[in-house]
């Protein structure tokens, strides 16, 4: 689970590392698997961030592929999911219920 309140901070490097790779990526396919349970606002933010580079990264050409994990019973979870794929254009989105 993760409780950084510092979620931005936390995160820029790695986005910066998946920028790098997406401009290097040549042919080939990339999965996304998110499972979480729970996650705050700040979070949220750059989840939407990361989707945004997701879907530019589709844009591009990249073969893109996104799975938001969610247990049956976790409504929230599973709308977030929903509407972070309603922004979406070119990254592939698929909803899975897990547990």
């Amino acid at each position: 689970m993760f409780f950084r309140e510092d979620a931005r901070e936390f995160f820029e490097p790695l986005m910066a590392k998946l920028d790098d790779h997406f401009a290097a990526m040549g042919d080939g396919q990339v999965t996304f698997t998110f499972s979480m349970r729970y996650f705050n606002s700040t979070a949220a933010r750059v989840l939407l961030h990361l989707m945004d580079s997701l879907d530019a990264a589709a844009g591009r050409g990249r073969d893109i592929n996104i799975v938001w994990c969610h247990e049956a019973d976790d409504e929230d979870i599973e709308e977030q999911g929903e509407e972070m794929a309603e922004d979406l254009e070119h990254a592939s989105f698929t909803m899975q219920v897990v547990g």
